[in-house]
Order: C-alpha cells, then sequence, then structure tokens
C-alpha cells in the first residue's frame, strides 16, 4: 500500500527557515505564499527570494500563490522565468482581464499548470469559465476569503456544514471540467487536530481529493486520511473478483458478499481505492 501525498502546505515565501522544513515533510505539494501571508513591505523580499526557494525545494513540487493584478502580473514575470514551478494559483479568481491574461501567459510561455481559488461569490457563480481552460488543472474554495465576501459566519467546527452544498457544486464543476485535484479548504485551527481529522474525512467523502495545509501538523492527518485502509483494500479487491465472477455468468447486477446490490458503478469506486492505494 503506498501512502497518499494529498497535503498542499502553504508556506509565506518571506520565511525561508519555514519552507526549507516543510520540503522534509510528505506532500502532495508546496505552495509558496506572495499573496495573504506576505505583508505588503515583505513582498519584494518573498519575490526576490524565489529563485534561492525554488532551488531549495527541488524534487518536491512547487506551486505559487500570486498576488492579483498588477502585482500580480509583476510576479507571474518572475515565475515564467523560472524552472522548476509547476503551477500557479490565481487567488480571488473572478472572470476578467486580470485571469485572462494569466491564463492565456502561463498556456503560452510556460509548461505550468493553473490552480484556480474561488473566494468571492462572483467567482463562485462563473465557476463554469473559471475551470474551463485546459490549463486550469487544480480548484480549492478558499473560504475564510468567501466567508468575508458573502456575509457568513467564521469558519468553526459549528458552522463546517453551513457551506457543503457550495462546496460540492464547485466538487461537480470541477469533475464536468476534467479537473482531477479538488482542493479541500484550509483550517486556521492546526491546534484542535481532531476536528480537523473529521472535517477532512467530510471533505474525502464529499469529493475531494486533497486538502490544503497551512501548518506541519496537519499534513500527517491529510495523507493518512488519503490513504485506503487495508480493510478498503480487501473490500475493493473482492469487489473486483465478484464481478468478474458475475460477469463471465452474465450478470451485470448482483449480490455482493453483504448481501446488498453491487453492479458498474461499485466496480468504478473499488477502482478508485486501489488506484489510491497504489495496488
Amino acid at each position: 500500500m503506498t501512502t497518499q501525498h494529498a497535503a498542499h502546505l502553504y508556506v509565506p515565501g518571506d520565511q525561508p527557515d519555514k519552507l526549507q522544513k516543510a520540503n522534509a515533510l510528505s506532500l502532495a505539494s508546496i505552495v509558496v505564499d506572495l499573496e495573504d501571508a506576505v505583508v505588503p513591505d515583505r513582498k519584494d523580499i518573498a519575490l526576490d527570494a524565489l529563485p534561492d526557494t525554488v532551488e531549495t525545494l527541488a524534487g518536491v513540487s512547487v506551486w505559487v500563490r500570486i498576488n492579483q493584478g498588477e502585482r500580480g502580473l509583476a510576479d507571474l514575470d518572475r515565475i515564467l522565468r523560472l524552472p522548476g514551478i509547476d503551477g500557479v494559483w490565481v487567488p480571488k479568481a473572478e472572470p476578467g482581464p486580470f485571469f485572462e491574461e494569466v491564463v492565456e501567459r502561463v498556456a503560452r510561455e510556460s509548461e505550468m499548470s493553473v490552480g484556480v481559488l474561488i473566494e468571492s461569490a462572483r467567482g463562485y457563480v462563473h465557476r463554469h469559465d473559471l475551470l474551463s481552460p485546459t490549463i486550469v488543472t487544480q480548484v480549492q474554495l478558499g473560504e475564510y476569503d468567501f466567508r468575508a465576501d458573502t456575509g457568513f459566519g467564521p469558519l468553526t467546527s459549528d458552522s463546517f456544514s453551513h457551506l457543503t452544498p457550495l462546496r460540492t457544486e464547485i466538487v461537480m464543476s470541477a469533475i464536468a471540467h476534467g479537473i482531477e485535484e479538488i482542493v479541500g479548504i484550509v483550517s486556521a485551527d492546526f491546534t484542535d487536530l481532531e476536528t480537523f481529522e473529521k472535517s477532512t474525512q467530510l471533505l474525502f467523502d464529499t469529493g475531494h481529493t486533497s486538502r490544503a495545509c497551512i501548518h506541519p501538523s496537519q499534513v500527517n492527518i491529510v495523507n493518512t486520511v488519503a490513504t485506503p485502509t487495508e480493510k478498503d483494500i480487501a473490500w475493493a479487491r473482492k469487489t473486483l473478483e465478484l464481478f468478474a465472477e458475475n460477469e463471465k455468468a452474465g450478470k451485470g447486477a448482483y449480490s455482493d458478499a453483504d448481501g446488498e446490490m453491487a453492479d458498474k458503478a461499485t466496480v468504478r469506486r473499488a477502482e478508485r481505492i486501489l488506484a489510491r492505494a497504489g495496488d
């Protein structure tokens, strides 16, 4: 069984010590944050450090969250000249000249991908437009900004479920556009790991394929939840065996080992589990 690397860790671009520590973790990617995690008078410092940062992080998938507007385009100018960066996250993504220019330039001048952070009502309403470019390969709901933009209360364990329908819509939009990396929301509370584990399980149960983190303590939890258990793997293998036997007997639908109806849809679930397990 292969442990899944399903955590994307955001690290401030002006804090090289944290970036070096992050490099030792089992991550789907490190997201070098040039936006909200860096105060305005240190953004030039973070941008100037980017070449050394990327070189330090060799061997791990590196993404960069750029700023918005002219500042974001300046970030992009530097990023497009650097090797070793796999993609850029566009914050507070909304249809318009800025988003279109980022997508066009990345597609034209590099082999990188684009991640879409939906953080406003307008971004949510236009999610299909934002996710339609083929160069967009990842999506995430930036829930803290989204809640601030829409007037929803703060994200807590009690309010977590309030935006479940919207998260589900984003998952459906992503799947419809062939986007496989659907990143679960950040939790700023890195002390209550029990609640974080429960919410991570809920996110994976509702179609998310990974989760964003802001602290190393969250990383192993995400990877553990993303990795199928031995029980899941045994079920998946048995399901494929039963399907093959029943298909050979001319049965498309049949009763599984628990007496429940099973068919090709059950097989697809089993295949996904085994793919995640590296089986």
